[in-house]
């Protein structure tokens, strides 16, 4: 959404309205709007954007020659769209891969190679693969990814390298800035975590030095800045049996960092994957809170956890167990308020037996789309998904799906990669709000101002309503808003909010219309012989008159006015659900001759108690209409008759005062004046 173009037509909408008046070009902007507004709409549904795509690589010969499998998880179709020579894949491999923010690729890496969205190579770096590699992009610069490699060593731990490529340059092919620089040497187990800083902008990338407890954070700053935290919680490994390999993830709203450990000795008892906790604000890892996938269980056929994988909205944890003859797939209540209730929660989704599930590597990620996939391969079964189509929901209710969708069906007993580390915080539901009463209240009008709301639930906010007239008086740090705005036109809504405790934003243009103009008028003065037909214009959605009416006119007769003044208003509503009101005085002088008709009918008694009666001595055996208002004119009852010498009227229910009788007889109307006592 090109926003500075935006602030120009709202000023144009603005212009218009003062100015020239011109409708129609006012209409011709908000319908041009409208669609620019939808492209938005699109954008928050599929949450960031940037984890729209995904590089899956594959195993399939000695030589190395691996088919990459291309993903984009909103519309979930796998192609093979090139195949990479001498890339270390595996179940221990992950791609780099950016899209932005509107679901385009943009790159993706195996650490040393570097291709743009097109599938064309950029450049390469004087290193060999990475085996976990991870695409940042530069905090208020998304032009610039920065990709972060472990680079492995036969026996010592992975070192981190780093590479920066400016996806931009080149007219949009893409061109390295940095290449393969040494980043950090802790001696680092072979996994990174990637999640938003407290603050919504900056990064934390997350590490773990091998058989230790030992945590390092890196916090990735504008123009390149980085802080470095370090922590140290949860269980030791074992130092004797340890491997390089690990697994840390975070869940969505970068509460929780999954760690497996890198133990090597499975039945040892301490074969745990550890749910740590995790501050977005300081980047400490801690275990104050701490939750432990059981071990390895003989007993119970439970095989060690391996991999992780959160729901959208953090609530579950759906974790994979492997032993040698029997695989299973576990979901975990996060909201359990203790360890012990954390474990009871556990389901079994599924449970694969010897040989059934051999060539399963228990790999599971939730994706773009919301939902969870664990890539699978058996003997004669190809290379598939399964998929957990509704992670948020409990037990079995979540939905497995076995062999939900073929990848390649002759890829029997292949090996495959991980999917690639997104920031878990892309894949949480964005922040959004909505808006009701968007009408602007001009000139001396008054009305409700427009009111604003979040969407989900948020603790802390900060609204730029985009008036720019008002020279900065626009905003608000009320979670519920509102705001009154004088002019119709676009303008651009800004709103900073703390959401799952870290800080979000989103710009929306929200458009603003002009109430109704309405007339009814001038006062004027009628006598019993009048007529006066009140009416506001057509094309209006709903009507609604002082009298009850809610027809586009209303007639007003002198003849079943009192002596006076006498008010009426109209309220309209339009397709836009703006409003408007107008009103008109009529004054009523005195009798008219429709009064002087004692030869066509006679009403008696009158004044009447409850009961009247109407001689209607030149209409008899005739199809008569008779109908009773009150002093304002509106419609109380209304009787079809035969004429007949005589026909009784009932004044029952009906208050003390003077009411008005007609009588229709084709197309003569008579009137007149009735008493209840």
């Amino acid at each position: 959404m090109n926003y500075s173009l935006l602030s120009s037509c709202r000023s144009a909408g603005i212009h218009f309205a003062r100015k020239t008046k011109n409708h129609r070009l006012i209409f011709l902007l908000l319908f041009i709007i409208v669609f620019s507004f939808r492209s938005v709409v699109a954008q928050t549904v599929n949450n960031y954007g940037h984890a729209d795509n995904v590089m899956f690589g594959t195993f399939v010969s000695s030589n190395h020659n691996s088919p990459i499998y291309h993903f984009k998880f909103d519309s979930v179709y796998p192609r093979i769209d090139t195949t990479l020579n001498n890339i270390h894949t595996g179940d221990n491999f992950r791609f780099a891969v950016y899209s932005d923010k509107d679901g385009n690729l943009k790159l993706f890496s195996d650490g040393r190679r570097f291709w743009n969205g097109n599938y064309q190579l950029i450049d390469s770096v004087p290193l060999p693969a990475g085996l976990w590699n991870v695409a940042i992009p530069e905090p208020n610069n998304p032009d610039l990814i920065n990709v972060f490699s472990l680079y492995p060593h036969s026996s010592s731990p992975d070192s981190l390298y780093y590479s920066q490529v400016d996806i931009s340059a080149n007219n949009g092919q893409g061109s390295l800035v940095t290449s393969g620089q040494k980043f950090a040497n802790y001696g680092f187990l072979r996994g990174l975590a990637l999640t938003k800083h407290a603050n919504g902008r900056d990064y934390w990338l997350v590490g773990k030095k091998v058989a230790s407890r030992k945590f390092i954070s890196f916090r990735i700053k504008p123009g390149g800045g980085v802080d470095t935290v370090f922590s140290n919680a949860g269980l030791l490994p074992d130092i004797f049996n340890y491997v390089y390999w690990g697994h840390l993830k975070f869940s969505p709203d970068g509460k929780w960092l999954s760690d497996n450990m890198d133990n090597q000795n499975t039945r040892l008892g301490i074969d745990t994957l550890q749910l740590l906790n995790f501050d977005a604000s300081s980047g400490k890892v801690s275990d104050t809170d701490v939750r432990y996938v059981p071990c390895y269980d003989q007993a119970n056929q439970v095989g060690n956890p391996y991999n992780i994988a959160f729901s959208p909205g953090s609530r579950f944890a759906y974790v994979y167990h492997g032993d040698s003859y029997d695989k299973r797939f576990y979901q975990y209540d996060l909201h359990a308020n203790n360890q012990q209730d954390f474990v009871n929660s556990r389901v079994v989704l599924k449970n694969y037996i010897h040989p059934y599930g051999s060539y399963n590597k228990g790999i599971i990620d939730v994706t773009a789309n919301g939902k969870i996939y664990n890539p699978s391969s058996n003997y004669n079964s190809g290379l598939y998904l399964n998929s957990v189509e509704y992670p948020d929901s409990s037990g079995i209710s979540c939905n497995w799906q076995e062999q939900n969708f073929m990848i390649d069906p002759s890829l029997n007993q292949s090996e495959y990669s991980q999917f690639p580390v997104f920031c878990a915080s892309w894949l949480k539901k964005p922040v959004d709000f909505e808006y009701t009463q968007n009408c602007a209240i001009e000139g001396n009008q008054t009305g409700p101002p427009t009111l604003f709301s979040f969407t989900d639930s948020v603790s802390k906010a900060e609204w730029h309503f985009g008036d720019t007239l008002a020279q900065g008086s626009d905003t608000s740090t009320n979670i519920n808003a509102a705001y009154t705005y004088p002019e119709p036109g676009v303008y651009n809504v800004w709103v900073k909010a703390l959401h799952e405790g870290m800080w979000d934003s989103i710009h929306k243009p929200v458009i603003i219309y002009s109430n109704p103009k309405i007339q009814l008028g001038p006062d004027t003065t009628i006598t019993g012989n009048d007529t006066l037909v009140l009416d506001p214009g057509a094309g209006f959605e709903h009507y609604e008159w002082n009298t009850g009416d809610t027809s586009q006119t209303l007639s007003v007769y002198g003849a079943q006015l009192s002596l006076g003044s006498h008010t009426y208003w109209v309220e309209v509503t339009d397709t836009n659900g703006c409003e408007a009101k107008a009103y008109r005085t009529v004054i009523y002088d005195g009798v008219g001759v429709q009064e002087n008709h004692k030869k066509q009918w006679v009403i008696y008694p009158n004044p009447a108690k409850e009961n009247l009666w109407i001689r209607p001595s030149r209409f008899l055996n005739k199809k008569l209409i008779v109908r009773l208002y009150n002093p304002e004119g509106a419609l109380l009852q209304k009787w079809h008759k035969i004429s007949s010498p005589e026909i009784h009227i009932s004044l029952k229910g009906l208050s003390k005062g003077f009411y008005w009788l007609e009588l229709e007889a084709g197309e003569q109307i008579i009137r007149q004046k009735v008493i209840k006592y």
